[in-house]
Formats: structure tokens, C-alpha cells, sequence
């Protein structure tokens, strides 16, 4: 059984490897970021380190507009500090294999396989944010 964090973004819901997430925190106060792309929301401080508030939907293409998420998952990655913005959180079991994506799907590239969840009723996309650095660098 592997665990996974499921992150509600809305109109989707992503599941992230636990082993990927540092922990998860209220929304904080940032810091704009004068002619930062439109995935980054800004910078915000957390014990000591400078952390950049990323932006899902802007990034993978699903949301043009950047709206106020109620949480902040931080996220272990090897480029550095990063926290993605969430509408919420939850723990969830997989016990079975994904599926495949559809081809068809706006961020294919950000997903390794799909999941329903809440018996059938909504689809989850586990998220692969190894690509990450393609995008943003």
C-alpha cells in the first residue's frame, strides 16, 4: 500500500508521495516578486529560509487566473524551496495500480497515472513534479 497526500486544487485533485512532502502550513504573508512569471505567486520566509509560493494552475497550464489557496503544502525538491499552494489536504491509501492519463489531458506531462477516489465519483492525478525544473528554469 503506498500513502499519498491528496491536494485539492480546484477543479482537480493531485495526489503527491508522501515522501515528498515536508509538511503543510496555513497560507502565508508573501512577498512579490517584481517581473516573476505568472506561476509565481512570491516569496515567504520559514525558519530561517526563503521559500517560492508556486502556483499549480498557472504552471501546468489549467488556470490562467492565480487565486487564494486556504493552505501551503512544502515540497522536497532538489531545486530548492518550494511551497504549492492548496485548497486542502488529506491523506490517502492507494492499494491498487494507477491507470493511465488520458492523452488528451492539458498536463499529461505532470502525471504519472489517475486514481478514483471517493468510490468512483472523482478522479485524483498523481503528480510528478521531477519535471518541474524544465518549467521553471
Amino acid at each position: 500500500m503506498s500513502q499519498f497526500s491528496l491536494l485539492r486544487i480546484h477543479p482537480y485533485n493531485f495526489l503527491l508521495d508522501i515522501t515528498q512532502l515536508q509538511e503543510v502550513i496555513p497560507y502565508p504573508q508573501i512577498h512579490l516578486v517584481p517581473q516573476s512569471p505568472g506561476y509565481i505567486r512570491g516569496i515567504f520566509p520559514l525558519r530561517g529560509s526563503i521559500y517560492t509560493l508556486l502556483c499549480l494552475p498557472s504552471l501546468m497550464g489549467f488556470a490562467q487566473t492565480i487565486e487564494h489557496r486556504n493552505q501551503v503544502v512544502i515540497v522536497a525538491h532538489s531545486l530548492g524551496n518550494f511551497g504549492v499552494a492548496t485548497d486542502d489536504i488529506d491523506l490517502y491509501n492507494l492499494s491498487s495500480l494507477p491507470s493511465k492519463p488520458p492523452d488528451n489531458l492539458p498536463f499529461r506531462e505532470w502525471v504519472d497515472g489517475v486514481h478514483s477516489i471517493n468510490n468512483g465519483k472523482e478522479e485524483a492525478f498523481i503528480l510528478n513534479l521531477q519535471s518541474l525544473g524544465e518549467h521553471i528554469l
